[in-house]
């Protein structure tokens, strides 16, 4: 009767150790719900923003930024992701405005060529802008011994309008700056020129833009 009680005993504590393990487990997979907030988003790191936006957008989320993008001095998060396929390939960027504590998911880029690999993203205050502006750059990711192109963008959450800057070199070509036709302020134009004049002061602004997946 005893040696029973025994193994019914050691049965019970096996159970208990096997049920402790699999509830632990259970506890580390479950996902953690980040409430952030217009207030709280100023007094938390960098990597819960991240975490926030992968929560909200997607688990692919690259990169973020996080400021005052529209003139009611809202503020909000904006969240790129990468896409790469046969078909298409590119990025999305995402912003989720805070609207009375509340997050809204309030606007999103149509896919916008370039790589979050390398690249530079950050807020840009334009004179005459009482809010910022968002700006992407690819930087040297697509640039070559033998030609290549830089991407960039600003992005005016205010508007919900996008800007592009395309740069590219090309042989038997002048380096060319190719600006989008919707740039109609004098600001964005003169940061998009000067931008690269700095670097390539002999480039040539073309009114016509230039593919180069096409041409090889």
């Amino acid at each position: 009767m005893s040696s029973l009680i025994k193994k019914g005993t050691v049965l019970l504590f096996i159970f208990a150790v096997v049920f402790s393990f699999f509830s632990c487990e259970k506890k580390k997979e479950a996902p953690v719900n980040l409430v952030v907030s217009a207030d709280s988003a100023d007094k938390i790191d960098r990597q819960i923003l991240f975490n926030y936006a992968k929560q909200k957008i997607a688990d692919d989320v690259k990169d973020i930024e996080y400021g005052v993008f529209e003139n009611d001095s809202s503020k909000g998060l904006i969240a790129g992701r990468e896409f790469m396929s046969e078909k298409e390939w590119g990025m999305i960027f995402y912003y989720i405005k805070f609207v009375n504590s509340n997050p809204l998911k309030v606007f999103e880029t149509p896919l916008l060529k370039g790589s979050l690999n390398e690249s530079l993203l950050k807020r840009l205050k334009l004179a005459d802008y009482n809010y910022e502006l968002f700006y992407y750059d690819s930087q040297d990711y697509f640039l070559g011994s033998g030609g290549g192109e830089i991407f960039t963008y600003l992005i005016d959450l205010n508007v919900k309008e996008v800007f592009y800057a395309h740069f590219f070199t090309v042989p038997d070509k002048p380096l060319s700056l190719y600006l989008s036709p919707n740039i109609n302020r004098s600001e964005i134009r003169d940061f998009f020129t000067k931008n690269f004049q700095r670097d390539y002061p002999n480039l040539v602004v073309v009114s016509r833009d230039f593919d180069l997946d096409k041409e090889k």
